[in-house]
């Protein structure tokens, strides 16, 4: 009898140690959604991901995750620890999210499954919130996380002020308004979705109204935009550190070659991150609409200097002349941004361009599922070893 109750609480222990280890097996990752309710995750919540031994100083952790379906996504420290996965978008109304945490010391997988409530979120939106110079020829164009909203329920959401006839088209979850007549030049627009109005099947609404405003070009910003352009509307280019950059621009004819002194700031960016914060803004503008606005208060200043440009080739298809502005010295491995300046014919035209100066070479192949890319030391010729991309 004295064997018999000494072994159960032995067997207890036992016991307690196995769901103990079981434990401990499973606790090196946890996932956090931000934003969750009862009926599943928020479209519009982030992740907070606590990886056992992981920062966001770890190199490439983004390729310890896998997020599904497929959405892009930001990486930052989270103030109360662990990462902050951000998707680029909001997930789609109704769907199963998956999150796959690979283990950075043995490999092993371990899966998140979500189920995303039925709630409307605006995926994007054309043009962006304070977008300055659009176009008076453009559309409006609103993108949801679902599909079931109709065209005509969304009309009755939709205003726009001052107000201005059009037509709304529909495909999918995109809605377009385009004006039956131009935008008037140099006014401001503010768009308005009504969310007690705009629906989806089943009763989603959006939590909080969408607004957002936007600036027409006017007739004299379009004018001078005329008069100087960046080649081909290129509005970034990459450098080597050997390379002195020589940058071309179409100038209006009108102005003489002798008064085409252009004045150059060159503003550096503190880290890669905000340079790549620009490029996203950049590229989240449509084709036909693209121009850089970048604060340059609070960036340091590289450098300045003035240069007449120089004649390059004489355009047939345009009132204007091909010209090139060549900088006085190469600039050293950073990121940067470049304002030039051009006295018009007595009115002040600036254009910006984005500037990576780097030793890395690439070249790069994309099919539909692949990209492949090589990378090389453009001071030795050699391809970079585990290079991240």
């Amino acid at each position: 009898m004295v064997l018999k109750n000494r072994f159960i609480p032995l067997l207890g222990l036992l016991c307690l140690l196995i769901v103990l280890f079981c434990a401990c097996g499973a606790s090196w990752v946890k996932v956090t959604p931000t934003m969750s309710q009862k009926n599943g995750i928020s479209p519009e919540t982030s992740f907070v991901i606590d990886i056992e031994n992981l920062t966001v100083d770890t190199p490439n952790p983004e390729k310890l995750i896998e997020l599904s379906p497929e959405n892009n996504f930001i990486l930052t420290q989270n103030d109360g620890g662990g990462l902050l996965l951000t998707p680029s978008n909001p997930f789609m109304a109704g769907e199963k999210v998956a999150l796959t945490i690979t283990n950075p010391i043995d490999g092993k997988q371990k899966s998140f499954s979500y189920s995303v409530e039925n709630q409307l979120a605006v995926r994007s939106n054309f043009p962006a919130n304070d977008a300055k110079r659009v176009p008076v020829d453009c559309g409006v164009e609103v993108q949801l996380n679902t599909s079931t909203v109709t065209i005509e329920n969304f009309k009755d959401a939709f205003s726009i002020s001052p107000d201005i006839q059009g037509q709304v088209t529909s495909d999918g979850n995109r809605f377009v308004f385009y004006p039956t007549q131009k935008f008037a030049y140099g006014t401001k627009y503010t768009v308005t979705v009504d969310n007690k109005i705009l629906a989806a099947k089943g009763g989603a609404k959006l939590s909080e109204p969408l607004s957002f405003s936007f600036n027409t070009i006017s007739q004299d910003e379009l004018d001078i935009k005329n008069m100087f352009q960046s080649d081909g509307n290129n509005l970034t280019i990459n450098m080597l550190t050997s390379d002195v950059p020589l940058i071309a621009f179409y100038i209006d004819n009108s102005i003489p070659a002798d008064k085409q002194l252009i004045s150059v700031d060159v503003f550096k960016f503190n880290n890669w991150q905000d340079y790549k914060a620009e490029l996203d803004v950049l590229t989240s503008q449509k084709s036909y609409f693209s121009y850089l606005d970048v604060d340059t208060s609070k960036l340091q200043k590289q450098s300045h200097f003035e240069t007449l440009a120089i004649e390059a080739t004489k355009s047939n298809n345009y009132y204007s002349f091909k010209r090139l502005v060549q900088f006085p010295e190469a600039l050293p491995e950073g990121w940067y941004v470049a304002e030039f300046s051009l006295n018009c014919n007595g009115a002040i035209a600036k254009q910006q361009l984005l500037i990576q100066s780097s030793d890395i070479s690439m070249f790069y192949m994309m099919s539909d599922k692949e990209l492949l890319v090589w990378a090389n030391d453009a001071e030795n010729g050699t391809a970079i070893e585990n290079a991240a991309i």
